[in-house]
């Protein structure tokens, strides 16, 4: 657990001081067409369903991956699919869970002429688990996703993004009957590259 904090500790550190060092960088060109993204980070869940007794928090790593278009230089829309996961062993075998949102999102800037930008979407939620011994599993819901982030200038068209994303999710039912009305709340910390046509 020390080691966890430690981590997400420095991370979240090392996340602010490029955005504040990088600052004088902040003016960017007016934002129109296409764009992408990527990035990967570290982030704590808590999960949840009928019976389960409470949980502490769970750290794994994070992945996400975004696209969309540009509608007006304080206005871009797209699609968003952020995964957490992590691997455990517990009486000899192993267990790998992956859980996350897959969202229609919108990203608002509130300067046209600034770098940060908040989000909001709904969409998807799911939770996939799988046993070193064979056993895999499966849930799909309903699902929210809020953040921040910052698009820090790396090139003409690349951009470094920091971002802070919080998921909710009601997966549902899980597949074999081994679980019912399965929830998770992730929050994670992540840097990214963002692609854009201007």
């Amino acid at each position: 657990m020390r080691i966890q904090t430690h981590g997400t500790t420095v991370f979240a550190l090392s996340t602010v001081l490029l955005c504040t060092g990088l600052h004088a960088q902040d003016r960017v060109r007016r934002r129109t067409g296409y764009w992408l993204g990527f990035g990967m980070g570290y982030g704590a869940g808590w999960f949840g369903c009928t019976g389960c007794p409470s949980t502490t928090a769970r750290y794994g790593v994070t992945a996400l991956v975004r696209a969309g278009a540009t509608l007006s230089p304080r206005l871009r829309v797209g699609g968003e699919l952020n995964i957490w996961t992590r691997h455990s062993t517990q009486f000899g075998s192993g267990l790998t869970q992956a859980s996350g949102n897959a969202s229609a999102t919108i990203y608002y800037y509130p300067s046209a002429v600034r770098s940060l930008f908040l989000k909001g979407g709904l969409g998807l939620a799911f939770g996939r688990f799988e046993s070193t011994i064979g056993g895999k599993s499966s849930a799909t819901g309903f699902g929210a996703v809020v953040g921040v982030g910052y698009d820090v200038r790396a090139g003409s068209h690349v951009a470094l993004t920091p971002t802070i994303n919080l998921l909710w999710g009601l997966d549902g039912d899980q597949s074999g009957g081994l679980g019912s009305n399965l929830t998770h709340v992730i929050v994670d910390l992540g840097v990214g590259i963002t692609i854009h046509e201007n």
